[in-house]
């Protein structure tokens, strides 16, 4: 691959190898869909509109575009190509839960989850895309060990609770917090209701 190319035209070689496989080498997105994509990602223009009024008109220069149609599938042919190029062992249970963007890697070692680690930032990283440091958490259940998990060579923040699609989990496996927040949302969403 020349290695001028943009990362669009890298996604859509994965989408090609994603949609067929052993036949990709004899396939090609056309040209005109390239180009199309590309003007839709390339120096693309956005403004924000707040209580009437609106900002100066800016370029956006990275990442997926926030309420695009093609942005998710886009994400989600490049993000499943990832876990093709790891070789995960075979167990009888669940080793991680993918959904669009969030990947949640499960591990009985840290040592095992620093290598899924390091599988998924060398995959990402050829295909263009990098893992939040930020944006990660450790949640360590039923263990003493106070080993660093690292992405990108920095600790991951270690935590006793987070909220994972809308769900509080908990180390300790409490869900009082949880039940607190299912009350708190539908008590808003009955209080919404009156003005109806």
């Amino acid at each position: 691959m020349d290695r001028r190319e943009s990362p669009l035209k890298r996604l859509l070689t994965l989408c090609i190898i994603k949609l067929y496989g052993k036949y990709s080498k004899h396939m090609y997105f056309p040209q005109k869909l390239i180009n199309i994509l590309s003007d839709m990602y390339v120096n693309n223009q956005c403004c924000v509109r707040h209580g009437g009024q609106q900002s100066d008109w800016f370029t956006v220069k990275s990442g997926f575009r926030q309420g695009c149609i093609i942005s998710p599938l886009l994400f989600l042919i490049a993000t499943n190509q990832q876990p093709r190029g790891i070789t995960w062992k075979a167990f009888n249970h669940l080793q991680d839960e993918d959904f669009a963007d969030d990947i949640a890697l499960l591990s009985h070692s840290q040592k095992d989850m620093q290598e899924k680690i390091r599988c998924h930032e060398t995959t990402a990283r050829s295909i263009g895309l990098k893992i939040s440091h930020s944006k990660s958490k450790v949640m360590k259940i039923n263990t003493k060990s106070n080993s660093d998990v690292l992405i990108d060579g920095k600790s991951v923040e270690n935590v006793t609770d987070f909220k994972y699609f809308g769900s509080y989990l908990t180390a300790d496996g409490n869900i009082n917090r949880e039940i607190s927040a299912r009350i708190v949302m539908a008590s808003t969403a009955f209080y919404k209701l009156n003005n109806i």
